[in-house]
């Protein structure tokens, strides 16, 4: 689970930064809407494939700032 801790972690300061005047209930909904419903997918990822999904969570997590918060 490091891999996924990590991601929490870091999401979770990016998020904080980004948006100060979330509340740690939404904070961790982003998260949780980010990394997905399988997050032990991410332990057993090749290292290309972690850097892609790390890709795709950035982008959609760039639409979300952009459009709705």
């Amino acid at each position: 689970m490091a891999i996924v801790d990590d991601l929490r972690q870091r999401w979770e300061s990016r998020i904080q930064s980004d948006c100060p005047k979330q509340p740690p209930q939404a904070v961790a909904g982003i998260i949780a809407w980010l990394l997905g419903d399988d997050c032990d997918r991410f332990e057993e990822m090749p290292l290309s494939q972690l850097n892609i999904a790390k890709q795709a969570m950035d982008y959609r997590y760039r639409i979300l700032i952009q459009r709705y918060l």
